[in-house]
């Protein structure tokens, strides 16, 4: 019962500095939990790593569709896409500005291909072919450059 009127005599004595310490450390948590939500928006994100054409995530996993396609960004800023068992294109790639990414690749000619990427922090990449004047969106599966069913050659 001492022990019980010691604690109460302490509190009553600094029931100011124990509020305002409560007070700081929830502050600072908030503080803290908010810079986390907020970094998710605001940090730029690599783009390397393997992208699913978003049609396609219903299958996931195993990721077989036949017209499944994927993207692929390696660290020497070269790109591949794919379908499984075979690469549809590859090239290299190039941050142009914030979140844009210029693709180039060669064509049977020989001549150069260029396309558009945004990828933007919700990792989602943007993707516009020329060919089909239309626009893809891809999804991270990884952060890490994977093939799958397909050499990179």
């Amino acid at each position: 019962m001492k022990n019980f009127s010691n604690l109460t005599s302490f509190i009553g004595k600094h029931f100011l500095t124990i509020t305002l310490a409560i007070a700081f450390l929830m502050i600072f948590s908030f503080s803290v939990k908010t810079k986390t939500e907020l970094n998710k928006y605001t940090m730029k994100k690599d783009i390397r790593g393997t992208f699913i054409s978003v049609s396609d995530l219903s299958k996931i996993p195993p990721y077989n569709g036949p017209n499944t396609q994927y993207f692929v960004f390696d660290r020497e800023g070269k790109f591949y896409k794919y379908k499984q068992l075979g690469v549809l294109e590859k090239g290299t790639y190039k941050n142009t500005h914030d979140d844009v990414y210029l693709i180039s690749l060669k064509d049977e000619n020989g001549d150069n291909i260029n396309y558009h990427i945004v990828y933007n922090t919700s990792e989602h990449l943007y993707f516009y072919d020329n060919k089909e004047d239309d626009i893809f969106k891809f999804s991270r599966i990884s952060d890490i450059p994977a093939f799958f069913n397909v050499h990179d050659e």
